[in-house]
């Protein structure tokens, strides 16, 4: 299917599928436990309001306290009771049914949405909850209890997709949608947690899989734990809680690119709205931002004339892994730079591989004394590549200071163009205008407001960064909130999450990921209202560190592709072709034999059948080097010599293209 043709088809879609609900209510929540006083009295109490104070009927296939009713009682609910459905038998029996039809509203609790499912599926029970709905009722669900409220439900009949995995591949074998179950608001598919378990990563690629499968152009909800979304029988949805509701769709600006598990998406339509943000979903273009919100007007990015190479992590052996060696001796220029806080022991480490690699490294340790020395300007000034390397941005503070004597210097390398700067993990930080810090040690930062805005050098403007995005998820809440939260208190226009597998590399206003590893854009250029929430959990904390915005954009890959800032889309490095819909793959395309290699290298294919191939090289920039094949071939095995002798050191890719299927493989040439 032609690119263009596939972009009327989801702008079809999506006027077509307009959401027309029944006469119920809706009350979807992120998660996390109620309380009384607290962020849940006003949606729970919402819940009692529409449902006329009546009965509450509570359900789920595990034993429960008499906690939430007890909650919904002292909320005003004339009667709220417990009901366990933990079998097919039990689903269908009368007296289950009759309790369901009586109430006036149901709540799903939490635990696994695939046990509703396989036991409730096609039963008297699922009948006796959407009655309810039909009738006017209220159906309600925290975490999977609100994963199974849409048109498209994550099923977890395999277990938990990760974020990182989903990404990486959006068509894996955990991701199963059930689309026959409830279906209570159509045209829409819900996940929980949303921010605190850094699931943007997978309900993009949820969504992705669903329009691909399906052949449907769902409306993506993420809720965050202690937020709840209240939707209207007119479509009107309100969000109440301590968080944000995230809210997105590809629209007709959307740009898709798929290659087997690879893709590439640009301008995705997205919103993410506070406490009392409305919008509706009969239109999916009627979004009101929280009172509370405030003009945004982004400064604009600006990026130095170096390259400058980010790493998604501080990790020693994760940046030797992924060749970053590889990414100084590509320039030939060997008198590297190592600039380091004397804290890290890492550093010292990376300085013996490197000068294994017989690359020629200095050191530079940074301190009150260092940063003002005429040695540390003779060696900042000698330097033909740089490698700036923390654990966290503290370690590298006083690089910050404009008033200090190694400051001008290092920014006249920034500025120098064809001047290599490799900003390893969180040292990036250091060099934008301001950044967001504490969120790598303490658990709870985002939630009790203890992450930190600090000043940078201001070398780098309008953008955000933050790496390690899944390294740990104790602390993806951290992470996924700190780079919205910097983007909106440092009016910023773009964000750039990188993973700790990631290498990106900026030059001339664009982005190049370098790796596989998923990278993700957040674009605020057309964001008007931005704010952040004013929740508190307890009085002694500050307020939530979760941002949102009345509207943005996403751009998101996950293979080696170049994002525009510009021209706000992705220029692919090898030439991406249009969205294919056959999984069936007709070669297989092996990595080069041997890599690195000086000067020629072996690359071995298969076909399936006959078939037209083409067999190219292409530079790190995207430019072509090489054609080795370009004609019909019959079916079987191949074998050709690539020889490198009249190119320059450097990071090479191969792609076999057949049709509109291809594969590339990364080839290092080292001389």
């Amino acid at each position: 299917m032609k690119f263009q043709i596939l972009k009327f088809l989801i702008l079809l879609i999506f006027i077509i599928s307009k959401i027309n609900f029944a006469q119920g209510y809706i009350c979807a929540i992120g998660g996390g436990s109620e309380d009384y006083n607290d962020w849940s009295d006003l949606p729970y109490g919402k819940i009692v309001e529409k449902s006329d104070s009546g009965k509450i009927v509570i359900l789920g296939v595990s034993d429960a306290t008499n906690w939430l009713p007890d909650y919904f009682k002292s909320l005003g609910a004339k009667s709220a009771v417990n009901l366990k459905i933990s079998s097919k038998s039990i689903a269908e029996n009368d007296q289950i049914y009759n309790e369901i039809i009586s109430a006036n509203a149901v709540f799903l609790r939490g635990g696994d949405q695939y046990n509703y499912i396989r036991y409730w599926k096609g039963t008297r029970t699922e009948e006796a909850i959407k009655s309810v709905f039909q009738n006017g009722g209220v159906v309600a669900g925290t975490s999977a209890g609100a994963a199974v409220l849409g048109e498209f439900d994550f099923s977890a009949k395999y277990g938990s997709a990760y974020p990182k995995e989903t990404l990486m591949d959006p068509f894996y074998s955990k991701i199963d949608f059930e689309n026959n179950f409830l279906n209570l608001v159509p045209n829409v598919i819900f996940d929980t947690h949303f921010i605190e378990r850094g699931r943007l990563g997978r309900l993009i690629p949820f969504a992705f899989n669903i329009l691909h499968n399906y052949q449907k152009n769902i409306l993506a909800v993420g809720i965050d734990d202690r937020t709840a979304l209240f939707v209207s029988p007119d479509g009107i949805a309100e969000v109440f809680g301590s968080a944000a509701v995230t809210i997105f769709k590809f629209d007709n600006e959307t740009n898709i690119y798929r290659n087997e598990s690879n893709f590439a998406i640009d301008n995705i339509d997205a919103h993410q709205l506070l406490h009392g943000g409305k919008f509706d979903l009969n239109s999916l273009n009627d979004f009101n931002f929280t009172e509370g919100g405030v003009n945004f007007k982004p400064a604009t990015i600006q990026i130095p004339e170096a390259e400058i190479w980010l790493s998604g992590t501080s990790d020693l052996q994760i940046n030797l892994q992924n060749s970053i060696d590889e990414i100084l001796i590509s320039t030939g220029q060997n008198k590297t730079l190592l600039i380091y806080n004397p804290v890290n022991p890492e550093a010292l480490k990376l300085k013996d591989s490197l000068t294994s690699k017989n690359i020629e490294i200095s050191v530079l340790e940074v301190s009150s004394q260092t940063i003002n020395s005429n040695e540390s300007k003779i060696k900042i000034n000698e330097a033909e590549s740089i490698i700036i390397y923390a654990n966290s941005p503290e370690e590298l503070i006083l690089l910050t200071d404009t008033t200090i004597l190694i400051h001008e210097n290092l920014k006249v390398k920034f500025n120098q163009a064809d001047f290599q700067i490799l900003l390893i993990g969180n040292s990036a930080k250091v060099f934008l205008k301001n950044f967001i810090s504490n969120l790598d040690s303490d658990e709870l930062a985002s939630y009790r407001g203890r992450m930190n805005f600090k000043s940078g050098s201001g070398f780098i403007q309008g953008l955000e960064f933050q790496p390690m995005l899944y390294e740990d998820d104790a602390f993806y809440e951290n992470r996924t909130s700190a780079l919205f939260y910097g983007l909106m208190r440092g009016r910023k226009e773009y964000g750039i999450f990188l993973d700790s597998e990631g290498i990106a590399k900026l030059e001339n206003y664009a982005i190049q990921n370098y790796t596989s590893s998923p990278l993700i854009i957040i674009d605020a250029g057309k964001t008007e209202i931005a704010d952040s929430s004013k929740y508190k959990s307890a009085v002694n904390y500050g307020e939530r560190q979760i941002a949102g915005f009345d509207k943005f954009k996403i751009h998101v890959t996950n293979f080696p592709n170049v994002f525009s800032f510009n021209e706000s889309k992705f220029n692919n490095i090898v030439n991406v072709e249009e969205q294919v819909l056959n999984n069936e793959i007709d070669f297989n395309l092996e990595q080069n034999y041997p890599n690195p290699f000086n000067p020629s290298t072996a690359i071995s294919y298969q076909l399936s059948t006959i078939s037209k191939v083409e067999l190219k090289v292409f530079d790190i920039l995207g430019k072509e080097v090489s054609t080795l094949v370009n004609e019909i071939q019959s079916a079987g095995s191949y074998r050709i010599n690539f020889d490198g002798s009249k190119l320059t050191s450097g990071i090479y890719f191969c792609r076999i293209k057949n049709d509109n299927q291809f594969k590339t493989i990364k080839m290092v040439l080292l001389k």
